[in-house]
């Protein structure tokens, strides 16, 4: 069967280096107005993981992104749809949320 989207790999690798620049771009925003930036991925359906060509990445990333590490999030009576927590399950992601980030925003 031949291929129905031959540019669709060359598409991926240009959408996530333009990604990955607009990221290394907003962090070097967020440090130049004084603050210390951190990526906050919710737990939406969408299942990659953030991955950054060049190490380190340019800012600490907490995932939440993963049904398998947060099954909770995913669980369809914790969801109203597919970007969406319900208010119980959201109020109780805000306190695990909290919990990584605080850790993670205290300045040097």
């Amino acid at each position: 069967m031949p291929n129905r989207f031959p540019n669709k790999a060359r598409f991926e690798i240009k959408s996530r280096r333009a990604t990955q620049q607009g990221y290394r771009a907003a962090a070097a925003l967020i440090r130049a107005a004084g603050a210390k930036p951190i990526f906050v991925i919710p737990p939406t359906i969408f299942q990659s993981p953030l991955q950054f060509s060049q190490s380190p990445p340019p800012a600490p990333i907490i995932a939440f992104n993963d049904a398998g590490k947060f099954p909770e999030y995913y669980d369809p009576t914790s969801r109203i749809d597919d970007s969406h927590l319900t208010r119980e399950e959201a109020e109780k992601f805000t306190v695990v949320l909290a919990r990584e980030f605080v850790p993670q925003a205290v300045q040097p």
